[in-house]
């Protein structure tokens, strides 16, 4: 896996459509196993809100 430095404002696609859905804007952490929860994304357009997505 990548840095967390280099994930950041990668972008983001649906695997279900294959469109662009925004950008990586931060990464959540579980704290007990250390391993990435959720990322956090930027929508595409403005005025949207960000979304959570569960990393598995």
């Amino acid at each position: 896996m990548l840095p967390s430095r280099k994930v950041i404002s990668l972008p983001v696609i649906s695997l279900k459509e294959g469109q662009k859905i925004g950008y990586a804007r931060n990464i959540v952490i579980n704290p007990k196993t250390l391993a990435v929860a959720a990322i956090v994304v930027d929508p595409k357009r403005f005025l949207m809100e960000q979304r959570i997505i569960p990393f598995n």
